[in-house]
């Protein structure tokens, strides 16, 4: 049994316990209008359009969801729903999200019949912006008009393999070639992008578009070292060499462009540490264009700049991320690193105004940005508190009934839509109310997320809350464990819901898997342990503590790698301190670990600790102190789960 230590509760820990705190409502029974809505939804999933048309009769009309139902019976008949149908669904619903969803359909069926006047009618009012397909439909509309295009086409073109492929990105590329603005390069670009991705089919129709030989564009993308066999055209050449280079195979002595990105993507992502090779054959910088959009996909772009920086080479950083195409070099990541680079290149002051722009920012950049600046972290205070009138009525919308709805049957994704479709359009001034009716309405990952969309105004008591306080601390204590820390973890796991499930099974606030609950249980003897209680915080709780005090051990006790093995797993995390050549900083450890959601995790997760550190007032600690440096180590093994 874990010691219990008595809690010194602060006013800020009153605060927060109060702010954190839901109200909870009574689980009521599903009616028989719920279960025909399950039953409804699940048809409308398999195309049955007899079975959604039959139960869709016997919901009530009054019953919160109803226009879903109608929603469905729409898209089940899709494409052969008139555009008055749609048009009439939408005005009903307008200022709802299943209105936006529809209209999200009608563009997709008005780009593909290539009806520009109405699709240029109803593209301004679709508010999520969410489709890439869409995206694209909205380029080729204003190509097929005769409008200029290039550059916004390869703004959306070039960036992602999967929608580059998709119905609505290919036509936009059969339009600007038949329009003329794009030349043999943007579409030879483009078959880079598809051959990165693996797209095939697409990669073979975009050489019926240019009428290039398919089968040799096919043999280039999927057999290189074949195709180099033979006597190509120079494109189908660098198709080959970037194909290899993926692979590892260097093409030649003075390496392409193309295959210099590609081949030190993918050699970082198997977290080599020479991958700074692939820009420099003998020491000599490969001709790099001034922007680097085309060269590979977004994701082959960063991972080229993550290669030189496993390196350490500040120089091919600094070159990297000054040619990046113009969104990426605006992401703070890619701010920091340039400026980071300049800084080591002994070029502060061209390094001062790129961590200036990010460092108003509270993500993990900025809180770097501002450490870099030496700047103190002062955290913004709330004009004035929400009136209760106002929280009252945010409560009352009837976006809030339909996500209580979504709720009760056990449908936390499409309920979570509801509130942030209500929350997306309000002026900074009503965010903390609308943050105050999510958890008077007992959730409190609402709060948390409404909070965070602030900008000028911004309560942080909101966005870091501290609920389980007096459970939490004093196991916290008990094994020596930063309660910071946690909370920043537990916020990133489970943003406090305590009975949420994963997608892989964990459960509770600290998604805690069944198995390494079951493996703690035993280890500390936990007493009447079984798998129905891992959702009770303070079994939670208990058991998740004691595996990140583990973890931690395991880890030799650095915050950073216990963060990424407490999501990865202890044999990655350390696998990934093994392959390093040598020591780093541990926001270069961060920014190349090699699985997106547990890069995004750490640096989330470690930002979080150290505002939670300025929020409670208890020992906070700058967010380099919590990175540290991460020094090579010889792979050991692991007893841990």
């Amino acid at each position: 049994m874990l010691r219990a230590i008595s809690l010194k509760i602060t006013p800020f820990f009153l605060l927060a316990f109060y702010l954190a705190t839901p109200f909870s409502y009574a689980q009521s029974q599903l009616s028989a209008a719920d279960d025909t809505f399950l039953a409804l939804r699940e048809a409308s999933s398999r195309g049955k359009v007899a079975e959604i048309d039959r139960l869709a009769a016997q919901l009530p009309a009054n019953y919160p969801l109803a226009a879903f139902a109608e929603y469905w019976k729409l898209k089940a008949r899709q494409p052969d729903v008139s555009d008055a149908s749609m048009k009439q669904f939408i005005e009903r619903h307008e200022g709802q999200f299943v209105a936006d969803r529809l209209r999200n359909d009608w563009l997709l069926l008005l780009g593909k019949r290539g009806d520009w006047q109405q699709f240029d009618a109803q593209h301004p009012y679709f508010m999520l912006a969410d489709d890439p397909q869409v995206d694209c439909y909205a380029v080729a509309s204003k190509a097929a008009q005769g409008l200029t295009a290039k550059a916004q086409a390869r703004h959306v073109l070039l960036r992602n393999p999967a929608h580059a492929a998709g119905e609505g990105c290919m036509a936009l590329v059969d339009i600007m070639h038949k329009t003329q603005q794009f030349s043999s390069n943007d579409l030879w670009d483009m078959a880079h992008i598809l051959a990165e991705g693996k797209r095939y089919r697409a990669a073979v129709q975009l050489a019926g578009i240019m009428n290039a030989n398919t089968s040799a564009v096919d043999r280039a993308i999927q057999e290189p070292a074949k195709a180099l066999t033979q006597s190509n055209p120079k494109p189908l050449t660098e198709l080959a060499h970037a194909a290899q280079a993926r692979a590892g195979f260097w093409g030649n002595a003075i390496v392409m462009p193309h295959a210099a990105v590609q081949g030190a993507a993918a050699c970082a992502q198997r977290l080599a540490n020479d991958c700074n090779t692939w820009f420099k054959p003998g020491g000599v910088l490969v001709k790099l264009p001034d922007n680097l959009q085309g060269l590979g996909s977004d994701s082959a772009l960063e991972w080229a700049v993550r290669g030189a920086l496993r390196a350490q080479d500040w120089a091919l950083v600094a070159e990297l991320t000054q040619r990046l195409p113009t969104h990426l070099q605006q992401d703070p990541a890619w701010t920091f690193w340039q400026a980071k680079a300049l800084t080591q290149l002994k070029q502060s002051e061209q390094a001062k105004p790129l961590f200036e722009r990010i460092a108003t920012g509270w993500g993990f950049y900025g809180l770097l940005a501002r450490e870099a600046l030496e700047l103190p972290l002062t955290l913004p205070t709330l004009a004035e508190k929400p009136l209760e009138s106002a929280v009252t009525a945010a409560m009352a919308r009837d976006e809030v009934l339909r996500m209580q709805t979504f709720y009760k049957l056990g449908l936390r994704w499409e309920g979570n839509r509801e509130w942030n479709w209500m929350v997306r359009p309000l002026p900074d001034a009503q965010i903390a109310t609308y943050a105050e009716a999510g958890r008077r309405l007992g959730h409190i990952d609402r709060m948390i997320n409404t909070a965070e969309r602030g900008k000028s105004q911004q309560d942080f008591a909101q966005r870091f809350p501290m609920p389980f306080i007096t459970q939490a601390q004093p196991i916290a204590d008990g094994l020596k464990l930063d309660t910071n820390w946690v909370y920043g973890l537990m916020r990133q796991e489970s943003r406090f819901i305590s009975d949420v499930r994963s997608s892989v099974s964990a459960r509770g606030l600290m998604q805690v898997m069944p198995a390494t609950a079951a493996w703690v249980a035993k280890k500390i003897n936990y007493p009447n342990y079984s798998l129905d209680r891992l959702t009770d915080p303070e079994v939670n709780l208990t058991l998740g503590h004691t595996y990140l005090s583990m973890v931690m051990a395991d880890l030799d006790q650095l915050p950073i790698l216990a963060t990424a093995a407490y999501n990865a797993g202890p044999s990655r995390a350390k696998t990934w301190r093994a392959s390093l050549a040598s020591t780093v900083d541990g926001a270069i450890y961060a920014e190349t670990i090699p699985f997106n959601e547990t890069r995004g995790y750490v640096k989330n997760v470690l930002a979080n600790a150290a505002l939670y550190g300025v929020v409670t007032g208890n020992k906070p600690r700058p967010l380099s102190a919590w990175l540290g440096v991460v020094t090579p180590k010889g792979m050991t093994p692991t007893q841990l789960p």
